[in-house]
Protein backbone atom coordinates (compact mmCIF):
# COMPACT_ATOMS: atom_id res chain seq x y z
CA UNK A 1 0.00 0.00 0.00
CA UNK A 2 2.69 2.78 0.20
CA UNK A 3 4.14 1.98 -2.93
CA UNK A 4 0.64 2.33 -4.31
CA UNK A 5 0.20 6.38 -2.70
CA UNK A 6 2.07 8.09 -5.60
CA UNK A 7 2.33 11.31 -6.31
CA UNK A 8 0.73 11.37 -9.43
CA UNK A 9 -2.89 9.80 -8.10
CA UNK A 10 -3.04 12.84 -5.26
CA UNK A 11 -4.05 16.35 -6.20
CA UNK A 12 -1.57 18.81 -5.69
CA UNK A 13 -2.97 21.10 -3.25
CA UNK A 14 -1.57 21.18 -0.02
CA UNK A 15 -4.19 19.38 2.08
CA UNK A 16 -4.27 16.28 0.25
CA UNK A 17 -0.76 16.16 0.08
CA UNK A 18 -0.34 16.49 3.61
CA UNK A 19 -3.37 13.88 3.90
CA UNK A 20 -0.96 11.27 1.78
CA UNK A 21 1.99 12.28 3.72
CA UNK A 22 0.09 11.18 6.86
CA UNK A 23 -0.86 8.26 4.92
CA UNK A 24 2.44 7.36 4.34
CA UNK A 25 3.55 7.80 7.75
CA UNK A 26 0.73 5.70 9.14
CA UNK A 27 1.27 2.93 6.54
CA UNK A 28 5.49 2.68 7.59
CA UNK A 29 4.69 2.68 11.15
CA UNK A 30 2.27 -0.09 10.48
CA UNK A 31 4.50 -2.15 8.29
CA UNK A 32 7.40 -1.32 11.03
CA UNK A 33 5.38 -2.82 13.72
CA UNK A 34 4.21 -5.78 11.64
CA UNK A 35 7.63 -6.91 10.81
CA UNK A 36 8.58 -6.83 14.62
CA UNK A 37 6.07 -8.74 15.78
CA UNK A 38 6.65 -11.28 12.77
CA UNK A 39 10.31 -11.94 14.60
CA UNK A 40 8.66 -12.05 17.69
CA UNK A 41 6.75 -15.43 16.27
CA UNK A 42 9.14 -16.40 14.57
CA UNK A 43 11.51 -16.27 17.89
CA UNK A 44 8.22 -18.12 19.67
CA UNK A 45 8.11 -20.94 17.02
CA UNK A 46 11.92 -21.67 16.99
CA UNK A 47 11.41 -21.76 21.33
CA UNK A 48 8.63 -24.02 21.06
CA UNK A 49 10.30 -26.60 18.04
CA UNK A 50 13.35 -26.76 20.71
CA UNK A 51 11.04 -27.58 23.52
CA UNK A 52 9.05 -29.84 21.62
CA UNK A 53 12.39 -31.75 20.46
CA UNK A 54 13.72 -31.38 24.29
CA UNK A 55 10.69 -32.89 25.68
CA UNK A 56 10.86 -35.92 23.08
CA UNK A 57 14.13 -36.80 23.82
CA UNK A 58 13.50 -37.42 27.43
CA UNK A 59 10.33 -38.41 27.16
CA UNK A 60 12.89 -41.16 25.20
CA UNK A 61 15.67 -40.95 27.59
CA UNK A 62 12.83 -42.04 30.12
CA UNK A 63 11.15 -44.59 28.65
CA UNK A 64 14.61 -46.36 28.32
CA UNK A 65 15.50 -45.53 31.81
CA UNK A 66 12.25 -47.15 33.42
CA UNK A 67 12.65 -50.05 31.17
CA UNK A 68 16.70 -50.71 32.55
CA UNK A 69 15.27 -50.01 36.07
CA UNK A 70 12.26 -52.78 35.76
CA UNK A 71 14.13 -55.21 33.94
CA UNK A 72 17.36 -54.43 37.08
CA UNK A 73 14.26 -55.16 39.38
CA UNK A 74 13.36 -58.23 38.28
CA UNK A 75 16.91 -59.93 38.29
CA UNK A 76 17.51 -58.51 41.86
CA UNK A 77 14.38 -60.65 42.39
CA UNK A 78 15.11 -63.89 40.79
CA UNK A 79 13.28 -63.26 37.46
CA UNK A 80 14.19 -63.31 34.43
CA UNK A 81 13.73 -60.35 32.37
CA UNK A 82 10.59 -59.87 30.95
CA UNK A 83 10.19 -58.31 27.47
CA UNK A 84 9.97 -54.12 27.58
CA UNK A 85 6.38 -53.27 28.47
CA UNK A 86 4.95 -51.83 25.12
CA UNK A 87 3.36 -48.38 25.02
CA UNK A 88 0.02 -47.59 26.55
CA UNK A 89 -3.13 -47.63 23.81
CA UNK A 90 -4.63 -44.53 23.65
CA UNK A 91 -7.33 -43.28 26.09
CA UNK A 92 -10.36 -43.58 23.34
CA UNK A 93 -12.43 -46.79 22.72
CA UNK A 94 -9.56 -48.46 25.08
CA UNK A 95 -10.81 -51.05 28.00
CA UNK A 96 -9.79 -50.40 31.40
CA UNK A 97 -7.31 -53.57 33.11
CA UNK A 98 -9.09 -55.28 35.22
CA UNK A 99 -7.57 -54.20 38.10
CA UNK A 100 -9.03 -50.54 37.58
CA UNK A 101 -12.84 -52.30 37.29
CA UNK A 102 -12.03 -54.36 41.05
CA UNK A 103 -13.13 -52.85 44.04
CA UNK A 104 -9.98 -52.11 46.74
CA UNK A 105 -9.16 -54.65 49.22
CA UNK A 106 -11.61 -54.52 52.18
CA UNK A 107 -14.36 -53.15 49.80
CA UNK A 108 -15.18 -50.00 48.86
CA UNK A 109 -16.46 -48.50 52.20
CA UNK A 110 -13.57 -49.87 54.01
CA UNK A 111 -12.46 -47.59 56.48
CA UNK A 112 -8.58 -46.02 55.88
CA UNK A 113 -6.08 -46.89 58.11
CA UNK A 114 -5.16 -44.39 61.25
CA UNK A 115 -3.24 -41.57 60.42
CA UNK A 116 -3.38 -42.38 56.37
CA UNK A 117 -4.56 -39.24 54.46
CA UNK A 118 -4.30 -38.04 50.98
CA UNK A 119 -5.67 -39.66 47.69
CA UNK A 120 -3.56 -43.25 48.15
CA UNK A 121 -5.50 -43.27 52.06
CA UNK A 122 -7.58 -46.08 51.20
CA UNK A 123 -5.28 -47.91 49.08
CA UNK A 124 -4.08 -51.11 51.22
CA UNK A 125 -0.02 -50.95 51.56
CA UNK A 126 2.00 -52.44 48.43
CA UNK A 127 -0.48 -51.61 46.27
CA UNK A 128 0.03 -49.57 43.09
CA UNK A 129 -2.86 -46.50 42.59
CA UNK A 130 -4.56 -47.34 39.79
CA UNK A 131 -4.85 -44.56 37.33
CA UNK A 132 -8.57 -43.67 36.83
CA UNK A 133 -9.96 -42.91 32.72
CA UNK A 134 -10.65 -39.32 32.04
CA UNK A 135 -13.87 -38.49 31.33
CA UNK A 136 -15.58 -37.22 27.73
CA UNK A 137 -15.96 -33.96 28.50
Amino acid sequence: MIEAQKPEYWSEEGGFQAMRSALLSYLEAEDDVLRRQKKRFVKFQGNVDTATEAFTAAEAGNQEELARILAAMEQAQGGAPSAPTPAPSPINGATPPASATQAPPGGPSATPPAGASGALSGAAPGTAPVQNLPSDI
